[in-house]
């Protein structure tokens, strides 16, 4: 697992908007969605809530963020 993609969940837990975490973390808004994308491949859960906006963790998220923090 690469740790900056548990970054990119970190900091998008933290501020509830993908362009702001893009921003937070000096990405652009599509490369923080493959990223995260990539973390969720490969271990096999969804971690995000996704919608027209950034819904929230899902319980598999949060699990893991919890893990980490």
């Amino acid at each position: 697992m690469d740790i900056k993609n548990l970054e990119i969940l970190l900091v998008l837990d933290s501020e509830k908007h993908f362009k702001r975490a893009s921003e937070k973390l000096n990405i652009s808004q599509p490369a923080l969605s493959m990223k995260l994308k990539s973390l969720e491949n490969e271990i096999g859960v969804t971690l995000v809530r996704r919608g027209k906006n950034f819904l929230g963790l899902t319980p598999e998220g949060m699990m893991l963020k919890n893990r980490f923090i």
